[in-house]
């Protein structure tokens, strides 16, 4: 929560655009990180399901 309030001060304070770009960005890989690993998880998962079956 205390990094989350800092991160949004310092947003504010310093240069709007340019700290938003890159936050978005940021937000943008962390997204894209968790995506990967949900879908390997899934895919994992589909994997042992169906070696079970089989």
């Amino acid at each position: 929560m205390y990094l989350i309030t800092t991160i949004h001060v310092k947003c504010v304070l310093s240069d709007y655009s340019v700290t938003n770009l890159s936050f978005l960005l940021l937000f943008q890989i962390l997204i894209a990180q968790c995506i990967i690993v949900y879908i390997s998880a899934i895919v994992l998962l589909y994997r042992i399901v169906s070696i079970n079956y089989i």
